[in-house]
């Protein structure tokens, strides 16, 4: 005999509330996200930057990665490795979308995660460099077994007119040869160039942060004078109010001893 209609109707309701209360279970056994602080992220720009093996082209190896995981791990960080990397990617790529991360003549003082990303940045900069310097050495390799070959054609074609003499030298001189010697030349020039402008660029910005590093000491000197003349001023207002005490209490006895 089939099952009464209102029975099957209870038993699935069942179902599904036992299916949501599972539902719910899970939510809540899932680990709550992480939310970084600032001390975190001054803490992983420590680790990254006081790491021996500084990453090259951008990137560190994962050992690396992993014994900063590790560290930060211990120190209460409770993330995974991959979200420590993106943390970094994020913060810096916060830092340099700002209109001006470092402005020349800029007398605010700078915080310690500001610090940080600005080594940080110089480390990217330098690695970059790195590779252009690579690039630049290749180029000039190029650029000298062009010359060379320019010059055995030249030698060939000035050796004689005939028509082998000839055949030879336009099969080893072609056409766009000496125009691939000016492009190689060209990009040196401009490797060259770009080289420069960094380093004046990255010599402003040391400038800069040690000037704003000088004026954060001064306004904290300033700022420990003003504190120091404040207690001093707070100690003379205590004696003097000492002082009228002594006095009120010395006329208030010579008071006393006249009614006496």
């Amino acid at each position: 005999m089939p099952a009464h209609p209102e029975t099957s109707t209870a038993e699935e309701s069942s179902e599904i509330e036992s299916r949501v209360v599972s539902a719910d279970d899970v939510k809540k056994e899932r680990k709550t996200r992480y939310v970084y602080r600032e001390a975190d992220d001054i803490r992983l720009l420590q680790q990254v930057l006081g790491d021996q093996g500084l990453f090259v082209a951008g990137a560190k190896p994962a050992a690396q990665w992993r014994s900063i995981h590790q560290c930060l791990y211990d120190e209460g960080i409770d993330v995974s490795q991959h979200s420590l990397i993106q943390r970094l990617k994020t913060i810096y790529k916060t830092f340099l979308d700002r209109s001006s991360p470092i402005a020349v003549g800029d007398k605010d003082p700078v915080d310690e995660k500001t610090t940080l990303l600005m080594e940080y940045h110089e480390l990217v900069r330098e690695g970059a460099t790195g590779k252009r310097k690579t690039r630049h050495v290749e180029i000039a390799t190029q650029r000298n077994e062009v010359d060379r070959i320019l010059s055995r054609d030249a030698a060939l074609a000035s050796a004689g007119s005939n028509e082998e003499g000839e055949e030879v030298h336009e099969r080893s001189c072609p056409p766009n040869r000496k125009v691939d010697a000016n492009s190689y030349l060209q990009e040196i020039l401009r490797l060259h160039a770009m080289e420069q402008d960094e380093a004046t660029a990255t010599k402003k910005r040391r400038l800069a942060l040690e000037q704003r590093q000088l004026d954060f000491q001064q306004t904290m000197l300033e700022q420990h004078r003003s504190f120091q003349e404040l207690v001093e001023q707070q100690r003379t207002f205590q004696e003097l109010i000492l002082e009228q005490q002594k006095v009120m209490t010395q006329l208030l006895l010579r008071f006393v001893d006249k009614l006496t």
